[in-house]
């Protein structure tokens, strides 16, 4: 209808808004026009992600603390930290979705264990709140459901059982569903005062959809284009450790291993599977934080291990892996490693 669309959804602006109007606050005070683009604008802005995936490492520290030894959290931690592309997507392209999607799963997977030991009014409306918030950020990012739905699911039984609950938790599934469409109402607003419409598939505008029969799911994973993991080689570490969660922490195995395969799928069926210009598939990021149970469950596995001749070189290849991975931020923020370019062949 001629009118101007902003293409992407609102959430990031509104973990933008504090940041920003502390720096339209102060701008002048460095010699910087309140025009939204100057140099305290930009500051504040990788100071937002920053901040947020501070408090989203916080929060992860606690929830593995749970499960594992303060030497393995640790561990985690440091190896997420330093040797995935959150890294990059947290100073160089702070502003980027990922590390606030990043931080708001790690603070949903608290929220869902929490509400879970006791499902109480107020966890309701902040988990289904929360959840509305992860998919105004980036829509596809609604996947966290299967964490939602499936947490401490650890059979057939079980699952029947977990349909059940949430049929006699009716009102409280009711509770949730608002709080969700709650947070969407001001995008419904938008859309509709722009298109029209109040529901609106805005990348449609330009042709973007998804082919589900087609899904680059070897490009997604290996290939030299964008591969998770051969950008991000930790990873697999973190996807090995899925088995394993099976006997070590059963609760999450069946939640970790259905969200991982839905967002492969989702995220390899988009027409541009390799998400445009960006180091390794950032599309992976958001998850990183559940993954790290996973990772987790894989180092304790490795520093388990009796036997020095083993154990030594695996922990070398994993301080290795770190090393490759800060080597190549360092190589792509350099334009080294192609922003869209590499070979995928």
């Amino acid at each position: 209808n001629g009118n101007r669309l902003i293409i992407t959804s609102m959430g990031l602006s509104v973990l933008y808004s504090p940041f920003f109007f502390m720096a339209h606050a102060i701008a002048p005070v460095f010699g910087n026009t309140r025009d939204g683009f100057g140099s305290t604008y930009q500051f504040f802005l990788v100071l937002s992600a920053l901040l947020y995936v501070i408090l989203g490492l916080i929060i992860l520290k606690n929830i593995l603390l749970r499960y594992f030894k303060p030497k393995i959290t640790a561990l985690t931690m440091l190896a997420l930290a330093f040797g995935t592309n959150l890294l990059y997507y947290t100073t160089y392209e702070g502003a980027m979705a990922h590390s606030y999607g990043f931080f708001l799963i790690i603070l949903f997977m608290w929220m869902v264990i929490r509400w879970f030991e006791n499902p109480s009014v107020g966890r309701t409306i902040l988990t289904g709140a929360l959840f509305g918030f992860i998919t105004l950020v980036r829509p596809t990012n609604v996947l966290v459901f299967f964490f939602l739905f499936l947490w401490d699911v650890k059979s057939v039984r079980e699952f029947r059982e977990r349909i059940v609950f949430f049929l006699r938790k009716f009102h409280l599934v009711f509770l949730m569903l608002a709080a969700f469409t709650l947070v969407w109402i001001p995008q419904f607003l938008y859309w509709k005062e722009i298109t029209g419409h109040y529901l609106y598939f805005s990348y449609g505008a330009e042709g973007a959809s998804f082919y589900w029969a087609h899904p680059n799911i070897w490009q997604s994973l290996f290939g030299f284009k964008k591969g998770w993991f051969i950008y991000t080689p930790l990873m697999l570490l973190a996807v090995a450790g899925i088995p394993r969660l099976r006997s070590r922490l059963p609760s999450f195995f069946m939640p970790v291993l259905m969200l991982l395969l839905a967002m492969v799928y989702v995220q390899s069926s988009w027409w541009s599977w390799w998400f445009g210009g960006g180091f390794g598939l950032r599309a992976y990021i958001d998850i990183y934080g559940i993954l790290a149970i996973p990772l987790a469950a894989s180092l304790e596995w490795v520093l388990s291990i009796e036997r020095k001749k083993i154990r030594l070189p695996i922990l070398g290849m994993l301080w290795f892996i770190i090393l490759f991975q800060l080597f190549n931020t360092y190589q792509y923020s350099k334009n080294i490693i192609h922003y869209v370019g590499m070979n995928h062949y």
